[in-house]
């Protein structure tokens, strides 16, 4: 397995300045001069050009995912409350299967370390068992919402139907047949 590079092995707050750095646009250069004046002086253009550039690969394939769920769930007029967790697990078996793929490929050693570990394959199930129980919560928390919008539309419907049939008058069996036909609405 490749050694960590110099930049993987520098403490979090620094590697975060790195990314800082490069979101407000500064270089290369800049970067490895801010390193250079913070003591870091282990660290060559090359080994932070390569970082950048592996960083750089990963936002785009999130950026890609994001938007690749995004037009699935945008098109999908009539999507399902729990479409984006379906649609999360859906990646999350590309991306297992991707990953077995790669593991009959015989230039993918990186690849084959990581599967080498009994507790890949262990953290792989724990995602999709996260993902599962996340989607069965995302249902019961739409469902609830979904039960007390549904309470305050019938409270304001029986407010305003008990104050309008005062002001005209209307009967009280009158009044509970609005309610409960018309509304359902329930004494």
């Amino acid at each position: 397995m490749a050694r960590p590079s110099h930049i993987s092995r520098l403490p979090p707050e620094v590697r975060e300045g790195i990314g800082q750095r490069r979101e407000n646009g500064q270089t290369l250069d800049e970067i490895l001069e801010w390193l250079l004046d913070q003591g870091f002086v282990q660290v060559s253009r090359s080994s932070l050009g390569r970082h950048v550039q592996n960083e750089d690969r990963l936002f785009e394939r999130l950026r890609r995912s994001r938007v690749m769920a995004d037009a699935v769930i945008r098109n999908d007029v009539d999507a399902q409350p729990d479409k984006l967790a379906r649609l999360n697990h859906n990646l999350m078996h590309t991306a297992i299967f991707d990953l077995f793929t790669a593991l009959e490929s015989d230039d993918n050693e990186a690849i084959k370390e990581l599967f080498k570990n009994p507790k890949t394959l262990e953290q792989i199930s724990r995602a999709l068992a996260s993902l599962s129980s996340s989607a069965k919560t995302d249902a019961e928390y739409r469902r609830q919402v979904r039960e007390e919008v549904e309470r305050e539309v019938q409270a304001q419907a029986k407010k305003n139907i008990q104050a309008n049939a005062r002001k005209t008058g209307l009967s009280t069996e009158t009044v509970e047949a609005l309610m409960s036909g018309a509304f359902g609405v329930k004494k």
